[in-house]
C-alpha cells in the first residue's frame, strides 16, 4: 500500500491549521476536496485520523502516529525536489524572534541550510511586542512570536503551545523567602504581570530582585540563586528545579507561538522549516 504525498500534505495542513477551512486555503483546494482527501487517507490506513472538537479538529492517537511519519516523508520529498528539480531560491530573510525561542534555531537552520544554502538569514532578537510592531512596519520578513502579547487579535499561523514553568536554583531554596524574589524582564511583559497577579491572589508577596531585557539574564539570576523566574520549557536551565503547586506556585497557562510572514519565496521556505521543526519537537 502506498500513501500518496498529496493526501499526506493535506493531512498535515489540516492538523497544522486546526481545521478543513484554513487547510483548504493553504493547499489550494475546496473544503469538500480536503474532506474527500482525508476520507481517502483514512480508508487507506484503515484508521480514523481526526476527531472533531467543536468547530476545529484534533488528531486521534492513530493520527498522531501517522503525522510523525507523514512529516518525515514530506520533508524528504521536499529535500529531493529542491536538490534535483526546483531552481535554488536566493535572497535574504529578516527573521524576528525573541531570545526565549532562540533555542529552536539550531534545528531549524540545520534543516534549512541543507535545502536552501543560498538564502541569507538576518536574525533580529526583540521581545514579541516589538517584533509585532516591526512586522507591521514591514521591517521583517518572518517572525516567530508569542501570540497577542496583550495586543488585539493577530493573524499568524499557530505552530506550538509552549508550557511555561517556574524555576529556581537547585542549590538554594530561594522560593521560600518572603517576599519572594523574582527575576523579570526589564520591559513590560503581559505574562509576567499575570504571574505576579496570580501569586498575590494566592497570598504570596513578591519583589523584583533582578531584571534583564533577555532570557539569558533571567536564567543567570536563577542559576546563581538570586531569584525565581518564569521561563518556557524550551529554556529550562541546567541545574534548575521546576516549582509547582506543591511549592506554592500557580500553574501558568502555556504560551501560543505563531509565525507571521510577508510575501517572498525565501521567507516562505524558512517558514516551512520552522513549522516542521516546531511540530516535530512539540
Amino acid at each position: 500500500m502506498d500513501l500518496p504525498t498529496d493526501l499526506l500534505r493535506t493531512f498535515i495542513a489540516v492538523n497544522d491549521h486546526g481545521g478543513f477551512t484554513r487547510a483548504a486555503e493553504v493547499v489550494h483546494l475546496t473544503q469538500s476536496a480536503v474532506s474527500m482527501q482525508i476520507r481517502r487517507l483514512e480508508e487507506l490506513v484503515g484508521r480514523r485520523l481526526f476527531a472533531r472538537q467543536g468547530r476545529s479538529v484534533a488528531l486521534t492517537p492513530d493520527g498522531e502516529k501517522l503525522s510523525q511519519y507523514a512529516r518525515q516523508i514530506l520533508r524528504l520529498q521536499d529535500e529531493a525536489m529542491s536538490a534535483l528539480v526546483q531552481p535554488e531560491v536566493e535572497g535574504t530573510v529578516r527573521l524576528g524572534i525573541p531570545d526565549d525561542y532562540v533555542s529552536f534555531l539550531p534545528a531549524v537552520f540545520a534543516h534549512f541550510s541543507r535545502t536552501h544554502p543560498k538564502i541569507r538569514v538576518e536574525v533580529i532578537c526583540r521581545q514579541s511586542s516589538e517584533i509585532h510592531e516591526l512586522m507591521e512596519r514591514e521591517e521583517l520578513d518572518l517572525a516567530l512570536v508569542t501570540a497577542n502579547c496583550g495586543r488585539p487579535v493577530t493573524f499568524g499561523t499557530i505552530v506550538r503551545m509552549e508550557p511555561v514553568i517556574w524555576v529556581a536554583s537547585a542549590h538554594r531554596a530561594v522560593e521560600k523567602e518572603s517576599p519572594l524574589p523574582l527575576a523579570m524582564f526589564t520591559d513590560p511583559c503581559y505574562l509576567h504581570d499575570e504571574a505576579i497577579r496570580m501569586l498575590e491572589k494566592m497570598g504570596r508577596s513578591c519583589r523584583i530582585a533582578y531584571s534583564s531585557p533577555s532570557m539569558a539574564g533571567l536564567i543567570a539570576a536563577v542559576q546563581s540563586g538570586l531569584a525565581v523566574a518564569l521561563v518556557t520549557r524550551a529554556n529550562l536551565p541546567d541545574g534548575a528545579r521546576v516549582l509547582g503547586p506543591d511549592d506554592g506556585f500557580p500553574v501558568m497557562p502555556p504560551v501560543v507561538l505563531e509565525l507571521h510572514r510577508r510575501s517572498g519565496a525565501a521567507a516562505e521556505v524558512l517558514e516551512q522549516c520552522f513549522m516542521e521543526v516546531l511540530k516535530e519537537n512539540a
